[in-house]
């Protein structure tokens, strides 16, 4: 595995550990991207250090590029809440945080905390939604390993960016 870096069915070891690596391109752009974000500073500021706009709604944040929204990020104290149901109806974060993309036109889901980060792509090619993501935390990312920070950058992230075009 890699450090700091989670896989659940969105994209493959493979493909981060070889084959994004071997494209001088892609992992240049991951590089120089990745330069802005800091292990010491929250994924807040580092979401805008990125190029968001961080716009705050009732119940998180729509991160913004351009105009155009490309994911909501919902914050907690700790990632066990990730898993834990949050309504009276039953709700688990990553089913409102998916529900808020819908609403926003977001192609991405996000759920965080002070040090880790899970992605969900809104509308993936296979499979649901909810079982499929990556996380990141960015304290045990290695130097080495810090471009996969900019994983989260919208030119990413956005409709038709890098991660959609990879995982596809």
């Amino acid at each position: 595995g890699i450090p700091g870096v989670g896989i659940q069915g969105l994209l493959t070891r493979h493909f981060l550990k070889t084959r994004l690596r071997s494209s001088q391109k892609s992992w240049a752009f991951l590089t120089q991207a990745a330069s802005s974000v800091s292990e010491r500073r929250g994924w807040q500021e580092n979401l805008r250090a990125l190029g968001y706009r961080v716009e705050q709604t009732r119940t998180g944040y729509v991160l913004r590029s351009n105009q155009e929204p490309v994911a909501v990020m919902h914050a907690y104290a700790d990632h066990s809440m990730f898993s834990h149901v949050i309504t009276d109806q039953g709700s688990l974060p990553e089913g409102l945080v998916l529900a808020e993309c819908a609403h926003y036109g977001a192609a991405w889901g996000i759920l965080s905390t002070p040090r880790r980060v899970r992605l969900f792509q809104t509308d993936p090619p296979a499979g649901s939604a909810t079982g499929r993501y990556l996380e990141l935390d960015l304290k045990t990312l290695g130097p080495d390993d810090k471009p996969y920070a900019a994983l989260l950058a919208p030119d990413c992230l956005r409709r038709g960016g890098r991660l959609q075009a990879w995982i596809e």
